[in-house]
């Protein structure tokens, strides 16, 4: 990990950053910078060179969002599962590649009455994110952030900084850690909204991190049809019951069965297609684990359309929790955060068919 430590003369002040991991690369073109794993900072208080990807001028307060809160012009919120022929829930699922490189990121006040800011841009240039420390003289963590140009760009300002015409000492200090060994199940950030979710897969765990009091990591996954793996078969099916509804129960509907006031099937019907064509899917059970940290965490469930599905939060700080239910076949997210506290420590979350 590379340590330094910086100054904020006023509370206007602003220092800028280049960390490079391994090989940058811009314009399609690669240029080692550093050996694979090492990671250097390089301060750039002014405008830096106008051909660099990233100028600093945009990382500005006032066009970032919170780390953890949606962007204004989100996508808007898919629909409900619909009737017809199965649908390839996966296609809906974001494509997330593993990136070359992580490097986690702490920002720590020298003095006990500073509040600081760190802003940092994703690879995608998109708008600059920013957290700030939640309390007085507290640090900032950016517990895993991915690279893959090899190049992250941040900067530091003060949120409340103690005004004084003479700084004896350091204003804050700053570190970073390759990760990059991490294992490929860590979650990729940023998950915060349901088109970044990242994948669960049946049977399957991911690894995250609660790095703020904002930050929510969502995750998808998709209960099959039972049908899914029949050869040849493929059946409508009809909307699947609320969660509201008594799952499997076979109620639905029943009054307007013919064979229930036995009334004998027509020569041109299929014996068969009562049974399939208008019957619900049958739901799947699941189970959901999440391992517990010295955070007391809480995931909720959520359908297609981002509506609630079941919430847990039972046990308190450093105890797992855990659900079982049974779901109709569909899409669905688990979306874990905690109730106060954030920490770097990585929490596990299982998804299992019991």
């Amino acid at each position: 990990g590379t340590e330094l430590r910086g100054y904020l003369h006023r509370p206007s002040d602003r220092d800028h950053f280049e960390l490079t991991v391994g090989d940058v690369e811009e314009d399609g073109e690669s240029e080692t910078t550093a050996d694979a794993g090492d990671t250097s900072a390089e301060s750039t208080s002014e405008a830096r060179d106008a051909g660099s990807p990233l100028p600093p001028r945009q990382l500005d307060p006032e066009s970032t969002s919170d780390a953890g809160e949606p962007s204004s012009g989100s996508p808007s919120d898919a629909g409900r599962l619909d009737t017809g022929a199965p649908r390839d829930w996966r296609a809906r699922l974001p494509d997330k590649a593993q990136p070359r490189h992580r490097v986690r990121v702490a920002l720590k006040p020298l003095r006990d009455s500073d509040r600081l800011t760190l802003l940092w841009f994703q690879e995608d240039r998109s708008s600059p994110r920013r957290m700030t420390s939640p309390q007085e003289g507290e640090a900032v963590r950016i517990c895993s952030h991915p690279i893959d140009r090899g190049l992250m760009e941040f900067a530091v300002k003060g949120a409340e900084l103690e005004e004084r015409r003479i700084r004896r000492g350091f204003t804050y200090a700053l570190a970073f850690q390759d990760i990059s060994e991490a294992t490929s199940s860590l979650e990729l950030e940023p998950n915060d909204r349901r088109e970044q979710a990242d994948r669960l897969e049946m049977g399957g765990e991911r690894q995250g991190h609660v790095s703020s009091s904002e930050d929510r990591d969502i995750y998808a996954f998709v209960v099959s049809r039972p049908d899914a793996a029949t050869a040849g078969a493929s059946t409508p099916d009809a909307s699947p019951p609320s969660s509201n509804d008594d799952a499997g129960s076979g109620e639905s509907g029943s009054l307007l069965d013919e064979s229930a006031f036995g009334t004998a099937p027509r020569e041109d019907d299929d014996p068969t297609a009562d049974e399939t064509s208008n019957k619900p899917p049958e739901p799947t059970s699941v189970r959901i684990e999440l391992e517990g940290t010295q955070l007391n965490l809480q995931f909720d469930i959520l359908d297609e359309a981002g509506a609630p599905v079941a919430e847990v939060d039972r046990r308190g700080a450093g105890a797992g929790e855990s659900m079982q239910l049974a779901l109709p076949p569909g899409l669905y997210y688990v979306r874990v955060s905690s109730a106060r506290e954030f920490s770097c420590e990585p929490y596990t979350l299982r998804l299992r068919a019991p």
